[in-house]
């Protein structure tokens, strides 16, 4: 049995390990972009770009992340986490 799915927190927020691993990069460090946490995932032969922006595009759905336009340069936007994804990282810890 797979622990991820055994879990009642991770159905309680309907989020995959892929998902998770996501929102802690985002919590350790905020301001990431999306290409950022790409490449971030893609060095650690986590997952492919491809897959990474996937589950991204899932987190902003499940509204665990949203992206923030920087103020200096509108034309950026970097991932944060929400409150909802501050406490799906609370109670997995």
């Amino acid at each position: 049995m797979n622990a991820y799915d055994s879990h009642p927190i991770y159905k309680k927020y309907s989020v995959c390990w892929n998902e998770d691993y996501i929102l802690g990069l985002v919590a350790f460090d905020e301001g990431l972009t999306t290409l950022a946490v790409m490449d971030t995932c893609a060095e650690a032969g986590v997952m492919t770009p491809a897959t990474t922006h996937k589950y991204i595009q899932q987190l902003l759905e499940k509204n665990l992340l949203k992206r923030i336009i920087v103020k200096y340069d509108r034309r950026m936007k970097v991932l944060a986490l929400t409150a909802r994804g501050a406490h799906f990282l609370r109670d997995v810890k």
